[in-house]
């Protein structure tokens, strides 16, 4: 539902025969677990607040006493900002693991090596299908949780492509990678674990308005020398990436 707006709730209840029960008569207290994200009135109106989701909760009791009680949930989104999620994540590493997929893992890793197939460099690819947007787009930032996961130092560079191609998710390997096209973000990471945000605006805005699949590699390219093992949450973990659309 879009913040700001009011969606009147519908309880229904389901007897242990399959049957529809009869709540008419009941008095039922419903309650917001995340009242900054909805709040929802004494007669189940609920009201949208912030981009997030919320847990609403309805509380009756029975005439011999016995309490029940249901809860749902419900996502709440800003109109002016649009996410869409990460459909499709893994990461790619070389030497004698070029020919591993890494699909459905909780993470990703990145790091480069300047030794060829040594085994350490490793590159995620995420892929998203964002809808198209009829309304000028302001700014496109890639959210992402992560941070550097390595004893040889605490801050490295990431840099972000768009990959020459789709991929999919459990038979992504080294060996069957898109390859790299044009760089279009970057951002500096440290080992505090945390949600980050690289805008992209730039290439992808023509993308996105047309709806087309958007398909990213996140690696390292350090001027010198090898970078450090970063580790980045995919989208099977609770702290999945995603696409934010800022729409003008």
């Amino acid at each position: 539902m879009p913040i700001g707006k009011q969606v009147a709730g519908e309880l229904t209840g389901t007897m242990t025969d399959g049957s529809a029960a009869d709540v008419a008569g009941l008095t039922i207290d419903y309650v917001s677990l995340d009242p900054a994200v909805a709040t929802v009135s004494a007669d189940g109106v609920i009201t949208g607040v912030t981009d997030d989701t919320a847990r609403i909760a309805a509380i009756t009791q029975l005439p011999d006493h016995r309490l029940l009680h249901t809860r749902t949930s419900v996502a709440v989104a800003d109109p002016d900002r649009p996410k869409f999620p990460c459909v499709a994540d893994s990461y790619v590493r070389d030497g004698t693991y070029a020919g591993q997929n890494f699909g459905g893992h909780g993470g990703m890793i990145v790091k480069y090596v300047p030794t060829p197939d040594s085994g350490f460099t490793r590159r995620a690819f995420l892929a998203f299908t964002p809808s198209a947007q009829t309304r000028p787009i302001s700014r496109v930032l890639l959210h992402f949780y992560g941070r550097v996961a390595d004893n040889n130092g605490t801050e490295t560079d990431l840099v972000v492509r768009l990959a020459g191609g789709g991929f999919e998710e459990r038979q992504l390997t080294w060996q069957n990678q898109p390859a790299l096209a044009d760089r279009v973000g970057g951002l500096h990471l440290d080992s505090t674990a945390g949600w980050h945000a690289v805008d992209l605006t730039a290439g992808l805005t023509e993308l996105i308005t047309r709806g087309a699949a958007v398909n990213l590699a996140i690696v390292q390219e350090p001027a010198t020398g090898q970078g450090l093992a970063t580790d980045l949450s995919s989208r099977e973990s609770a702290n999945a990436p995603y696409l934010e659309v800022q729409l003008g």
